[in-house]
């Protein structure tokens, strides 16, 4: 081997290291980058399910208003069903008195 074929030799040893060091080390600069938008994009995703969660919360809450409202309203309907039920039977009887009144009264005229 002569000394240009070693020159050349060394010269392309180094070109390839300079070159694998470039390499790693933009890999290396890319990687970080890409981990902070990585970091970025998960705050912001972070914040969405945030977000999300306090109006889950704040449906289960007005639902479980409504929910009670709607039990009150019922137990209110059942006793309205009860009392007409005996407003009714009340009326019935007092219908039954007057039909006794009126055929004591055509009893009581026609004597």
């Amino acid at each position: 081997m002569n000394t240009v074929s070693i020159i050349s030799l060394c010269f392309s040893g180094v070109m390839m290291i300079i070159g694998v060091t470039t390499f790693i080390i933009t890999n290396v600069r890319a990687g970080k980058k890409d981990t902070a938008e990585q970091v970025k994009a998960q705050a912001s995703l972070k914040e969405g399910i945030f977000k999300a969660n306090m109006k889950l919360d704040q449906l289960c809450a007005t639902t479980n208003e409504t929910r009670a409202d709607i039990k009150g309203m019922t137990q209110i309907l059942n006793e309205h069903g009860e009392s007409i039920a005996v407003i009714k039977r009340d009326l019935e009887t007092a219908f039954m008195r007057i039909d006794e009144l009126r055929k004591h009264v055509e009893k009581m005229e026609g004597n």
